[in-house]
């Protein structure tokens, strides 16, 4: 499996050959199995094209399938289908995509660039097996990134040295263990999606998540969990929600604290799904005051699911003591007329 490091190299240089930008160049990557060269014959096979295609386009007056692209809304599933975006290609810049074309027409450019990448894949395997049993013995380093409450402490001691102590609690665990402590908490979760490469993500950290404004409401209404874009899990979630510009904030509200379509509760997806209830991103996330007043309007306007959320725990937890004290009694009444059978038999 190739490292986060070694695919970042991969896209950049794919997006340096091709001119694809976004998803579209992890998407071609993914489509090539990882296989720099595969990928690169894909695009300029599909940019050469039937001619024949291309005029019949040409007539249609250039539309695609769907050549709109829709606006992501705010709220919505993430576990559901994402909308399919179609891939933004452009022509290949400068010399290197010129002969890259020029060999990619060259018979048999396909069948070089599939043995190309049997070849790499067993040779990738047969180092897995050597490499492998070193890393495990520890005479290698595992290479691996930060993962859980390991990625978030260090992400807290990086912050603490950089802006202080003030900041709101952040939940050490994966993003799936702070659904579940915000759901057990009865909490919406907050999220905040964190790139070093952003100079906005060091105005926020600054100005905001070092405000006491925004550390005390976080903490008393919100379970807080970072996802730092460094990292899969920060990356995957950012793919999930959809985001597009960070810093981001976005609420979400998981299982039975979920809003289903119908108005009620839920989730339209079972007890496992999650939704987006809102966000804050672009230039309101920047001042503490309009991020604040933002999430406070989230917060109130999917209140009414936190009311009904606690009203049911207060009913279960009412159910089990009155179980609990009635077999009590039932235990109590049973033991004593055990007690006067055995004096009477004696």
């Amino acid at each position: 499996m190739v490292d986060s490091d070694a695919r970042e190299e991969q896209l950049e240089h794919l997006q340096s050959i091709t001119g694809l930008e976004g998803d579209a160049v992890a998407n071609l990557l993914d489509a090539a199995g990882g296989e720099l060269d595969i990928a690169v014959a894909l695009h300029f096979n599909y940019e050469e094209g039937p001619r024949a295609g291309a005029a019949q386009q040409a007539d249609m007056g250039g539309m695609g399938p769907d050549d709109s692209d829709s606006d992501d809304s705010e709220e919505g599933e993430i576990m559901g289908t994402p909308n399919q975006q179609p891939l933004q290609r452009a022509a290949p810049p400068g010399r290197i995509g010129w002969v890259l074309k020029l060999l990619s027409s060259l018979p048999g450019y396909g069948i070089a660039v599939r043995i190309l990448g049997l070849l790499t894949g067993t040779l990738g395997f047969l180092a897995s097996l050597i490499l492998t049993p070193l890393t495990f013995l520890g005479l290698l380093p595992t290479g691996t990134e930060p993962t859980g409450s390991e990625a978030i402490q260090r992400f807290e001691s990086s912050f603490e040295e950089r802006y202080g102590s003030t900041h709101p609690a952040f939940f050490r665990g994966t993003s799936s263990e702070a659904l579940q402590d915000a759901r057990r908490n009865l909490r919406f979760l907050l999220v905040y999606l964190h790139s070093d490469r952003q100079a906005d993500s060091g105005t926020f950290a600054q100005r905001v998540m070092s405000s006491a404004l925004f550390s005390s409401f976080v903490d008393e209404n919100l379970t807080f969990w970072v996802g730092d874009i460094a990292t899969l899990e920060g990356r995957r979630m950012r793919q999930a929600l959809r985001v597009a510009h960070l810093p981001a904030l976005v609420v979400l509200a998981h299982g039975d604290m979920a809003p289903r379509q119908d108005g009620g509760r839920g989730g339209d997806g079972g007890a496992s799904v999650t939704q987006a209830l809102g966000s804050v991103q672009g230039p309101d996330v920047l001042v503490d005051e309009r991020v604040v007043a933002q999430l406070n309007q989230i917060v109130q306007n999917f209140e009414p699911l936190l009311v009904a959320a606690r009203a049911d725990r207060h009913q279960l937890d009412f159910d089990r003591q009155m179980r609990e004290e009635q077999a009590e009694e039932y235990a109590r009444a049973l033991a004593e007329d055990q007690a006067r059978e055995m004096a009477e038999e004696d």
